[in-house]
């Protein structure tokens, strides 16, 4: 362990929301000054072309402006990208057996289920992201009893307290 750095991977459209978005919202969730010991936790961000490695840089320049602290973030290229084992997938969705057993009900498999935009939206919400409204319009589409959705919206509502 330690030779490497956990990331997430995220597939996007472009036309809906910008990298320069992605960027704003990455520095937002997290502290990009402190200096983390290890590499398997420091903030990173992987760009996949010249125009992402630019737009990285200039919100790093301006960040680091605005914080006292040195921003730590890394930028490098991309290179390769491997999953995380099963038992992180969905890592606060399974600590709620419950949604799962609700939500393999339309997974043939766990990969499947893993790759869920369904499940994805879900673990979001339960690990308190979002608005409340975007909660209340997802479990309207969301394939799901109706005591499931109840979790859900409690779980929501604590962690959004």
């Amino acid at each position: 362990m330690g030779d490497h750095t956990e990331t997430v991977q995220i597939k996007y459209d472009p036309e809906i929301i910008s990298f320069g978005e992605f960027l704003k919202v990455f520095y937002e969730i997290h502290d990009p000054t402190f200096k983390y010991q290890s590499p398997q936790y420091m903030s990173l961000i992987l760009y996949h072309d010249p125009e992402q490695k630019d737009l990285a840089q200039k919100e790093k320049k301006k960040l680091s402006e605005k914080f006292m602290g040195e921003v730590q973030t890394r930028i490098e290229e991309y290179i390769s990208f491997y999953p995380a084992e099963d038992y992180h997938q969905k890592y606060f969705l399974q600590a709620f057996p419950e949604i799962m057993k609700e939500l393999k009900k339309n997974s043939p498999d766990f990969q499947t289920l893993i790759k869920s935009k369904t499940a994805a939206r879900i673990n979001g919400y339960i690990s308190g992201f979002g608005s409340k409204e975007q909660l209340e319009k997802g479990l309207q589409k969301f394939n799901l009893d109706q005591e499931t959705k109840r979790i859900i919206q409690n779980l929501f509502t604590y962690k959004n307290r």
